[in-house]
């Protein structure tokens, strides 16, 4: 049995912070500058009550996401303007306590918040930190080609559109194909590429659409094979 030093006959028991952290995150949020659990006054220094803290440091080493947060896809635009708004200060973040550096101005959560509102075109895009790195540095998945989404595919080809990097880009692509190196299911230099690597334009993007939904109908239906197994079964 686990006891204290000096005092053998106390057990450790855990707190509901250990065991349930996701449960005292949902009870100590911060509304109105104020916890809603137990009334600590949000400060500069001092964001979040210690007992939110502390849940939060714990769900951060166990790897989980917390219950109580929704996904920022799921939040309507008023939402993530308002968040964005919250996730705002001078020296560090007054929503999350991040503090910011001469090169890093904005905390994780903004800038997460910041790539869901420019995907929905609310806010300008945001170039690189770097004059050398285009308009979908640290973005790569929204140029990832899966399922059918026209939409995502349509933004991300107008994002290529708009990158100062685009004719550099271009230059590398025809490099890349010059080598007989065909880029798959990805989004380069505003132009889709399919899974055997043959380039969609934007004025395809329609019929390819259809096309790769039925190659994906077709592939979960049964084999005559399988079929002709489970009747016989």
């Amino acid at each position: 049995m686990s006891t204290l030093v000096g005092a053998s006959n106390s057990r450790l028991v855990p707190t509901e912070i250990d065991t349930n952290p996701q449960h005292v995150l949902a009870a100590h949020r911060r509304v109105d500058g104020r916890c809603s659990g137990c009334g600590h006054i949000a400060t500069k220094d001092q964001p979040l009550c210690s007992a939110a803290t502390r849940a939060l440091r714990i769900v951060a080493d166990r790897g989980t996401r917390p219950t109580c947060v929704r996904a920022l896809a799921d939040h309507s635009d008023s939402e993530l303007l308002s968040l964005a708004d919250e996730h705002t200060g001078d020296h560090r973040c007054p929503r999350c306590g991040f503090v910011y550096s001469a090169t890093v101005r904005f905390c994780p959560t903004y800038r997460r918040i910041r790539d869901v509102l420019e995907s929905r075109r609310l806010v300008h895009i945001t170039p690189g930190s770097s004059p050398t790195r285009g308009l979908c540095a640290g973005k790569g998945a929204g140029w990832t080609v899966t399922g059918i989404d026209l939409a995502s595919w349509r933004k991300a080809m107008d994002i290529c559109s708009a990158c100062p990097l685009l004719m550099k880009c271009r230059e590398e692509l025809n490099t890349q194909l010059d080598l007989g190196q065909l880029p798959r299911e990805q989004i380069v230099a505003a132009v889709l590429f399919s899974t055997t690597g043959r380039a969609v334009t934007r004025a395809e993007l329609d019929d390819y659409a259809i096309r790769r939904g039925r190659t994906a109908a077709s592939s979960r239906r049964p084999s005559s094979a399988s079929q002709i197994r489970e009747v016989a079964a």
